[in-house]
């Protein structure tokens, strides 16, 4: 609950997406779009976070994951494409929007999930061609060092740096 309150923050969001997926967004050009579309099409709690650009078509969906799910690449497909029908439905003229589909896995286990969808599809060398290629970026709190954490000078950081600790005294001496 607490990144997803880090995150409702434009300027936390701006600076998450210059450090970890190297995309410049000023936190002005930034505003918080509904994510109904995702909650009542899939039932999924509300602990998606969705960004849109102003006055443009690029979104970004974040996902925080404290456990693996072998599901993530379907999921990630499944809420690009519904967060596209909304756009479209709000906005006939829009074609298909830019969707930036990130996940923050904060869990102790090795991600070992793929983060492309055409890589759980088919491998038939015939049907290549026709793989659905959504990736998503994952941010695994694991391969970034207490160091980097502790330097970057953000609210996110420091909570990731936070759930990074596995025990009582590791949280004291953070």
């Amino acid at each position: 609950k607490t990144i997803k309150k880090i995150l409702e923050e434009k300027e936390e969001v701006a600076k998450f997406l210059k450090q970890y997926i190297k995309i410049d967004e000023e936190a002005e050009t930034l505003e918080e779009y509904k994510n109904e579309f995702i909650t009542n099409l899939f039932r999924k709690s509300i602990s998606d976070i969705v960004y849109k650009i102003k006055d443009k078509e690029v979104f970004y969906i974040i996902e925080h994951q404290s456990r693996v799910d072998k599901k993530m690449p379907y999921r990630m497909l499944k809420y690009s494409d519904a967060l596209i029908g909304s756009v479209q439905v709000n906005n006939q003229s829009i074609e298909n929007p830019i969707v930036v589909p990130i996940v923050i896995y904060t869990g102790d286990q090795k991600w070992n999930v793929e983060t492309s969808f055409a890589k759980t599809q088919l491998t038939e060398e015939k049907y290549k061609e026709y793989k659905i290629d959504l990736r998503y970026r994952l941010i695994d709190i694991n391969k970034i060092s207490r160091e980097e954490l502790i330097t970057e000078e953000t609210r996110l950081s420091k909570m990731m740096l936070i759930e990074k600790c596995r025990t009582s005294k590791e949280i004291r001496n953070t």
